[in-house]
């Protein structure tokens, strides 16, 4: 269930390239090495280690008389379990003991070589704007789709790493432009991807926002939600939607004179709209209200009948998940102004709570029916929304 409204990040592919754990394995070798150094000194076998094939994760145990790191069958090693075991099988004593005793001009050559050939290696990993500036290039230039989703999906990945800094760097480098482009691409998963960098880069980050706004984001995210595109694209661009508009004035006053309301409106009148896109489209009018009511706005531009009887209609929905949307969504736009109450009692909602309560209640096929705990949250809701039309 999507009950926290978080966008799930992808599985990271082969080829992307996490900068840290670059640096990170340069250090762990550093440790690993050490602690081999120490174990050959002691006359322990020390001969290559073998890793299994599979899938990642389990812990690095020490078996065996050489010592070794061995894993669980199906395991492979990761930095942390490498790092364990180097920590582990160093001996403080050992290593004060070597660093004290004499050493030959053939030991220190052989260690400043070996020095000298980690630190070629550090310098050779290309830092956090190289890598964006990389993929900017690969947008601009690269006519290939195959290579123009990679470079997104890499500039995602920077940009979940650390969002505000990474995102600033990318509009500073022009990168927005080129990431806006690949959303009117013929090929879907390259703009899902564009959308999905572009939301990703807008979360919480008033600069990128209104960066986003003045490139177009706004506008194109509200025609795709309009069109009615493959349902990839709009559940990215509704997510890009949301992360442009949260905490935004700017953007909400931008998202109302461009006709964001109806848009949202003709999308939730859409009967072939999934159920995850329904959620995701009540998410986007609830957030709205609780930013209206933070800002002390009042929310006078969600006043609109339609709406109110849109989002109720959305309890038909025969699942917890979307009927939790739905009333959260209601419950937020009766609080943001007194004058929705009239609006939702005008559309029915007290006989149609009470009726859909009783329906779902008794009907154990709903989806989400079996969890208990989930089920008294949506009741306790549907109480919510009916004490908040009387009061």
């Amino acid at each position: 269930h999507e009950r926290g409204g978080i966008e799930a990040l992808p599985v990271v592919t082969d080829t992307m390239f996490n900068i840290e754990q670059g640096r990170a394995t340069l250090v762990v070798l550093v440790l690993c090495c050490l602690s081999l150094s120490l174990a050959h000194e002691q006359n322990h076998t020390v001969a290559g280690i073998v890793w299994p094939e599979g899938e990642t994760g389990g812990d690095v145990r020490v078996s065996g008389a050489s010592g070794e790191p061995e894993l669980a069958p199906g395991q492979d090693p990761t930095i942390n379990e490498l790092f364990r075991w180097s920590i582990e099988n160093s001996d403080p004593e050992e290593l004060k003991r070597q660093a004290q005793k004499p050493h030959t001009l053939e030991d220190l050559r052989e260690r400043k070589k070996a020095l000298d050939e980690l630190l070629d290696a550090m310098r050779d990993i290309p830092d956090e704007h190289k890598l964006i500036k990389e993929a900017i290039d690969t947008l601009n230039s690269n006519e290939k789709l195959a290579e123009a989703e990679q470079a997104l999906l890499n500039l995602k990945e920077m940009l979940s790493y650390a969002p505000v800094d990474f995102s600033n760097d990318l509009f500073g480098m022009g990168g927005v432009h080129a990431v806006v482009r690949h959303t009117f691409g013929e090929e879907d998963a390259v703009a899902a991807a564009a959308f999905w960098t572009l939301g990703i880069a807008a979360a919480n980050n008033p600069t990128g926002q209104a960066h986003q706004i003045e490139a177009g984001v706004l506008a194109r995210a509200l025609e795709v939600v309009r069109s009615g595109s493959e349902e990839e694209v709009l559940a990215k661009a509704l997510y890009s939607l949301s992360a442009l508009l949260r905490g935004n004035l700017d953007g909400r006053l931008a998202f109302y004179s461009e006709g964001g309301v109806d848009a949202v409106l003709q999308f939730l009148h859409n009967h072939h709209a999934s159920g995850r896109l329904v959620r995701k489209a009540l998410q986007l009018v609830g957030a709205l209200a609780v930013d209206e009511a933070e800002a002390g706005g009042g929310g006078a531009a969600l006043l609109d009948p339609k709406l109110a009887a849109a989002v109720l209609a959305q309890l038909q929905h025969r699942d917890l998940d979307t009927q939790e949307k739905t009333l959260v969504a209601a419950l937020s736009l009766i609080k943001v102004h007194p004058g929705m109450k009239p609006l939702f009692a005008a559309a029915g909602a007290g006989h149609i709570l009470l009726e859909e309560a009783a329906k779902w209640a008794v009907d154990s096929s709903i989806d989400g029916a079996d969890s208990s705990e989930w089920v008294l949250e949506v009741q306790n809701l549907y109480k919510a929304v009916q004490a908040a039309l009387l009061q």
